[in-house]
């Protein structure tokens, strides 16, 4: 289990550190991290037992890795990927821009697992440690995840940015609820917007908070997920077969995905399945299928922009569900852009539903919530 360093940990936490890198931040100084604005620690539980830890500072722009440790019984098991995931993930939510991190030069195993989170030296300490060893300072750059967050809508949507909200119209899809909406940066313009709109039976608001608007329904509950690619932990027997989405099988594929969407109306499932095959036809998504024999089963569409890749339209058939079929399916896509030399990975999740809770067990992190309200169908 990971949590927020607790004073019941400290004793914990000093003798760990003792341990595994011979030197501590000592009691008084990580009881203060507990109540430092600009500190945090985080520590890995097996059993009420303290097996790893890290603490950080960060200044609303760079978070530094201070200390970061794991029992050295308890190592190669994943527990330092977890740790680092979980501590660079809650600074990502609140706009961390940087992680920067010393580490000794003859500390392969650290200096492996930085890399393998796309961390790069950027400068060498010459003889820092007491041993005159050298250290290694490492930093890694937070790409903004909204830039493929927005890949889709930037690609379908026409864009219109006001001071105090967004606004998003897609001619083809105009019943597509998330293509067509206003993002409010605030509440002071929603008043003016149902006037302005008054006479269209269809209005719909995303905010990031539950808004109580006469006539409008609560459609989605909606939480944004991110996770580094490399902390990802999906522990399933592979199963069925997984393929790539290309000219070979994308006439397939388009009824698979149709007779999904056929529940929202033939037109809407006509034109959704077109799009989607054309945004990979034309390089703008990648699309995976997984089989069960020739049968396609479950789906899943992606988009990578920088070094950070998204999830979207993920589902599988309700009769091949809880049976490994989708955990097979997104581990192949994870090993994929591994391959492609992404190292993040975002995704949305309804709130309200227990895939959220399956991504949380792999090690993905909620980063935002917004909610979508709307009037009219």
């Amino acid at each position: 289990m990971l949590r927020k360093l607790e004073n019941t940990d400290i004793e914990s936490v000093v003798e760990l550190e003792n341990n595994t890198i011979g030197e501590t931040l000592g009691f008084n100084m990580l009881n203060d991290i507990i109540t430092n604005p600009i500190m945090d620690a985080y520590v890995y539980l097996d059993k009420d037992i303290v097996k790893g830890y890290i603490s950080v500072s960060f200044d609303g722009y760079t978070l530094e890795i201070i200390n970061f440790c794991v029992d050295s019984n308890s190592q190669n098991k994943g527990i330092g990927k977890k740790l680092l995931n979980y501590a660079i993930i809650n600074a990502y939510k609140d706009n961390c821009k940087n992680v920067v991190l010393e580490v000794r030069k003859d500390n392969l195993r650290a200096i492996h697992l930085y890399e393998s989170f796309g961390f790069k030296v950027i400068s060498i300490r010459k003889q820092y440690y007491k041993d005159l060893c050298d250290a290694l300072l490492y930093e890694k750059k937070l790409n903004d995840y909204n830039i493929v967050l927005d890949k889709e809508l930037n690609s379908h949507c026409k864009i219109e940015i006001f001071d105090d909200y967004i606004k998003y119209s897609d001619s083809i899809q105009f019943d597509k609820y998330y293509h067509n909406f206003y993002k409010l940066n605030n509440e002071n313009c929603i008043n003016n917007l149902i006037e302005d709109n008054k006479d269209k039976s269809f209005l719909c608001f995303e905010y990031n908070k539950l808004l109580n608007i006469e006539g409008f329904d609560e459609i989605d509950d909606n939480i944004e997920m991110a996770a580094f690619l490399k902390a990802l932990d999906i522990k399933t027997k592979d199963i069925g077969n997984v393929f790539i989405v290309g000219k070979s099988n994308e006439k397939e594929v388009y009824d698979f995905i149709f007779e999904d969407a056929k529940q929202y109306g033939i037109d809407y499932a006509k034109k959704n399945s077109e799009r989607i095959i054309n945004d990979i036809k034309n390089n703008i998504a990648i699309g995976f299928i997984i089989k069960d024999n020739d049968k396609i089963i479950g789906f899943v569409n992606t988009f990578m922009e920088n070094d950070i890749c998204q999830f979207e339209d993920f589902f599988v058939l309700d009769e091949y569900q809880r049976k490994g079929y989708g955990s097979t399916l997104i581990k192949y896509v994870i090993k994929y852009f591994i391959n492609q030399g992404c190292n993040m990975v975002v995704l949305t999740a309804d709130n309200e539903d227990t895939p959220k809770d399956m991504y949380s067990k792999w090690g993905f992190i909620e980063i935002n919530r917004t909610f979508f309200l709307r009037r009219g169908e």
